[in-house]
């Protein structure tokens, strides 16, 4: 079980973890919600077309955003990603692991007494 939850919650070098990427995935399955478009660089702003091409993407996407909780939820989770560092990630499923794999040790150590004062 510890293994299991290792490989879900272990972040790749550059990328989100696999249980990150599963969260994405149930969020937008078809890829259908829309996104948030990024600024407008600085050289584009003369560029009617593109303004508007990036004002109907970004009003597409506010429509969506205020349509319904269940697709804010879904806007969300669909850019979800760990808070933490990936470094920072590992060390602390090394520290649960190592801590559970005492407890388990130490638990199965106390049943081992209990048998053998039983005998």
């Amino acid at each position: 079980m510890v293994a299991g939850a290792l490989v879900l919650l272990w972040p790749t070098a550059n990328d989100r973890s696999l249980a990150a990427k599963v969260v994405n995935l149930i969020a937008d399955p078809r890829g259908s919600l829309p996104v948030l478009p990024p600024p407008i660089p600085l050289g584009m702003g003369d560029d009617a077309d593109a303004v508007i091409a990036h004002d109907e993407q970004e009003a597409a996407y506010y429509e969506a955003h205020d349509g319904s909780a269940l697709t804010r939820f879904r806007m969300a989770m669909k850019d979800w990603t760990v808070p933490l560092a990936p470094g920072t990630t590992r060390q602390i499923l090394i520290a649960v692991a190592v801590l559970g794999l005492l407890l388990v040790w130490r638990l199965d150590g106390s049943k081992s007494e209990r048998a053998a004062e039983g005998e």
